[in-house]
């Protein structure tokens, strides 16, 4: 059977702030170590490695580096530790951890979760082929802690807003889980705001308050043509939604693809009082997989977001 792994590249004493020369990144990438981490005991060699967390370093002064690894065929996951000789330490995700109703399902999604009010990470876990008692999927997430002795722990999941006008109904709501991110969205967070995709549709927990009723796109098409049976399927095939500051003003947008066969396009999200509305959307004719995947962040060290 084929061994998977995951590798890691160090860019030793290389800077990205203040603008880059391409050139010299590319120089350091050659020089840079390479660390390929096999399968942790008991994963699939073929699936290990597919959704990566980047964890902060900790306390530990013997740990380099920090990594959440999770399998998205089976329910698996593990905490990767990297010491300073490069050792790779792994810690598998005991079965017991996993609540019932998260007990054989698979991961589509992950996204990191750090917060000041808690000595330490923890990672949301999208589940967007999770099934209910009639065979439709309307999907999960749920957040698992990592403490500091190695040990885990994991909330109850949650599932997408089903209700009245302003919620999503529950075609519409269908693989909720399928995409995950944090970040600054409502511009004054106490803590950082949580992102879930559906098929059709997004939600805003502000604060990560799950507790809470979310912020949802609203019941249109968010500026794209397309007809109702379309538009059940608008992010069904956005892998992950970016969050950034990308119009200026106060808060973050949320940047989400929608691929069709027209071409694609990416939609930003910004926070209303009503909601979700969709001030813009980027599009490129005649591209269909144009936006499958998003990342945001300062490219080009101006101090402005790009996309």
């Amino acid at each position: 059977m084929k061994r998977l792994t995951f590798a890691m590249l160090a860019l030793a004493g290389t800077s990205l702030s203040g603008g880059c020369d391409w050139r010299k990144l590319d120089e350091a990438v050659e020089r840079a170590p390479v660390l390929s981490v096999g399968a942790p005991s008991g994963y699939s060699a073929t699936d290990v490695g597919r959704l990566i967390v980047a964890l902060p370093p900790g306390d530990n002064p013997a740990i380099s580096a920090r990594f959440f690894v999770a399998a998205t065929t089976r329910t698996a996951a593990a905490l990767v530790e990297i010491d300073a000789e490069g050792k790779a330490i792994t810690t598998n995700v005991p079965g017991a951890t996993w609540p019932p109703n998260v007990s054989g399902q698979t991961f589509t999604s992950a996204a990191l979760v750090t917060r000041p009010d808690e000595a330490y990470p923890s990672v949301l876990l999208g589940m967007a082929n999770q099934k209910d008692l009639t065979g439709l999927t309307p999907g999960a997430f749920a957040r698992i802690h990592i403490r500091p002795d190695r040990s885990f722990t994991m909330d109850a999941p949650v599932g997408p807003p089903l209700g009245p006008t302003g919620l999503f109904n529950p075609t519409g709501a269908q693989h909720f889980g399928r995409g995950l991110a944090t970040g600054n969205v409502s511009g004054q967070p106490t803590f950082d705001d949580w992102v879930v995709v559906s098929d059709y549709g997004v939600a805003l927990y502000e604060d990560g308050a799950v507790n809470l009723p979310p912020a949802v796109t609203p019941p249109t098409e968010c500026q794209l043509a397309v007809d109702t049976i379309a538009a059940e399927r608008l992010y069904q095939n956005a892998r992950n939604p970016a969050i950034g500051d990308f119009i200026p003003g106060p808060g973050g947008e949320i940047a989400v693809g929608v691929t069709r066969t027209a071409g694609g396009s990416v939609v930003l999200l910004t926070r209303v009082a009503t909601g979700l509305a969709c001030p813009m959307a980027i599009t490129m004719p005649g591209v269909p997989s144009f936006g499958t995947t998003v990342v945001g962040g300062d490219v080009n060290g101006d101090d402005v977001a790009d996309l």
